[in-house]
């Protein structure tokens, strides 16, 4: 009994020595640690390269091969510099593909979707270290945790497993396992929960569900966004036929160029035509632009020049978040783009429905009220509600839809792992950033954003006093330029 309880605590030992190697890195040779970080740059390249060569064609042993061979001197790159975060990330990845080059278990999309998103990770954590910036935001304990649950996962079990840390660790769902359809999903999640569900559950709960859908209209989804939707969900998407179906909509259009063209993305080149823009935003993006373009025009029958003001503030925020989130590492520029401009997406459904809505906006404004604590006293739901399912309801991505949900909740920056994945931790934390440096000083600047949400935003993103008057001078005049 004694060798068995000295057992335990020694492994509780080790994994809390692991957490502390995984969230507070300690830099034991600033020298070595450069060159490990200059090295990985050139051995990411090798394995994505071998990994794009492997999606063209048949499996090929040499590929695998060299990817297995990549990750190995990884390993021993990180163990020789004492970069212990990156050799416990690339152990399960190495067992992983020892695995695929025996037989035991095949390669597949899906594996090589896991294999990009750890190394992803594991760049983004040494260049924070060279720069002494947090990683708590790169969850990697998580991500060590589940490689090696599938290091060990049955050959039946492996899939399931890939598509599980990929869900858990970006929020996305693998496009060669697509959920249900858009229309239907969000019921179906939740039609057999209780209306008392667990508050931090990921879903909506049949409550919440029925309120939106009994008190707003939620617009349907229109041909052009599910077309584009579903061209960027293809393995090959049809470029042309894309650029065609955007070229006879000029709102779109113009919105597609004019953030191509914008601080976010652009470069000494301006541009003019949607295909160029659609080769600088990428598919993704331009989804996105379709998606916000659609819903505008969707709600007719509120206030043109109060919709004109909220969307060009939405686009201000959103492009303001994007540059914010390329300053920090491991948040995704086009991602805090995308949650910032569909964040507040209801507030015009919401408007639309109450008479009383921008009254109520007013008084809070005015009484220095957050707009979340004035819709949920006068109103049966809130625009983070309605706003998910919203989403949701559209097909857009589901970390979207997870993080609108939560983004006004008290406890966002506390929420275990399991309720809320970090990745959306910090769409939130730069979009609430973006905010508050955005917000008027002789308005109601909780609004938005209370000043606790603000300094948990500035502490999960470890940015300092200095970082954030750079952030000032960035968003100096953003509105003549957005």
């Amino acid at each position: 009994m004694a060798i068995a309880f000295c057992g335990r605590v020694l492994q509780q030992k080790g994994i809390m020595n692991n957490f502390q190697k995984l969230t507070q890195p300690i830099i034991a040779d600033e020298q070595a640690l450069n060159e490990f970080a200059n090295e990985l740059v050139d051995r990411v390249d090798d394995i994505e390269r071998d990994i794009a060569q492997l999606s063209k064609g048949p499996e090929s042993r040499a590929l695998i091969d060299n990817i297995f061979r990549a990750l190995h001197n990884i390993k021993g790159d990180a163990a020789i510099c004492r970069v212990h975060l990156a050799e416990l990330i690339a152990h399960p990845l190495e067992s992983i593909l020892t695995r695929v080059r025996s037989g035991e278990v095949h390669y597949s999309k899906t594996l090589a979707e896991v294999v990009l998103l750890s190394l992803v990770r594991m760049e983004a954590s040494v260049k924070a270290m060279v720069a002494r910036k947090p990683i708590s935001q790169l969850n990697l304990p998580q991500l060590v945790e589940l490689l090696e649950k599938m290091s060990k996962a049955g050959k039946a079990d492996m899939e399931s497993n890939a598509v599980q840390l990929l869900k858990t660790m970006s929020g996305i769902q693998p496009q060669n396992n697509p959920q249900p359809s858009a229309n239907t999903s969000a019921i179906q999640s939740s039609g057999n929960r209780s209306p008392n569900s667990n508050p931090t559950n990921l879903d909506l709960t049949s409550e919440e569900i029925d309120q939106v859908f009994k008190n707003i209209d939620i617009p349907t989804c229109p041909a052009i966004v599910s077309m584009a939707m579903a061209e960027a969900q293809r393995d090959e998407p049809d470029i042309r036929k894309l650029v065609t179906a955007i070229e006879k909509d000029v709102g779109i259009t113009a919105l597609i160029i004019k953030l191509a063209n914008s601080p976010l993305f652009r470069t000494n080149h301006p541009i003019s035509r949607v295909s160029d823009a659609l080769a600088r935003l990428g598919i993704r993006n331009v989804v996105c632009v379709i998606a916000a373009a659609a819903l505008r025009s969707s709600m007719s029958g509120v206030d043109a020049k109060w919709l004109e003001k909220f969307w060009s503030h939405a686009s201000l925020v959103a492009t303001a978040a994007g540059m914010i989130a390329r300053k920090q590492y491991g948040i995704a520029p086009d991602a805090a783009y995308t949650f910032a401009l569909f964040h507040d997406s209801a507030i015009p459904l919401l408007c639309k429905r109450y008479n009383n809505y921008i009254d109520v906006m007013n008084m809070a404004m005015r009484d220095n009220m957050p707009l979340i604590d004035a819709e949920n006293k006068f109103f049966p739901c809130t625009h983070a509600i309605a706003g998910s399912l919203l989403v949701r309801n559209w097909g857009l991505p589901t970390i979207i839809g997870q993080s609108i949900r939560f983004h006004h909740e008290k406890d966002v920056y506390h929420l275990p792992e399991t309720s809320l994945p970090g990745s959306a931790v910090s769409l939130i934390a730069v979009t609430q950033l973006a905010e508050r440096l955005l917000a008027h000083p002789n308005e109601n600047i909780n609004f938005e954003v209370s000043d606790m949400h603000y300094q948990q935003a500035l502490s999960h993103l470890g940015i300092s006093e200095a970082e954030l008057d750079e952030i000032r001078e960035l968003l100096v005049d953003q509105e003549s330029i957005v």
